[in-house]
């Protein structure tokens, strides 16, 4: 998932918070504040958690299922310019680290 609809999700997600907690921005109440008012996770967290568990599902198919044998291919295509792409362990290792600390502050 890339930053742009990462944030645009975060945005609309204080929108209706914000609707749901019936404030508006002139309150100047923080996101932090309405997250713990509403007992709400971060959509960030939530998409982390939701690869993880879908990572546990591919990780417990049987070995011959369609999900295992593509999950190492590696595009041999033309490289782009910027930075690379994350591959999927690389992203699931950061994903699992994240959650790890997140716990270990919980």
């Amino acid at each position: 998932m890339k930053e742009a609809d990462v944030l645009r999700l975060e945005h609309s997600d204080m929108s209706v918070m914000r609707w749901t907690c019936n404030v508006t921005l002139k309150y100047r109440k923080s996101s932090p504040e309405l997250r713990e008012r509403l007992d709400l996770d971060s959509i960030r967290n939530c998409i982390r958690r939701d690869r993880v568990r879908w990572f546990g599902h591919v990780e417990r198919c049987s070995d011959d299922s369609v999900m295992k044998k593509y999950r190492d291919i590696v595009d041999k295509g033309q490289q782009r310019e910027g930075t690379s792409r994350k591959i999927w362990y690389q992203l699931m290792d950061s994903d699992l680290r994240s959650l790890k600390i997140d716990r270990d502050l919980a």
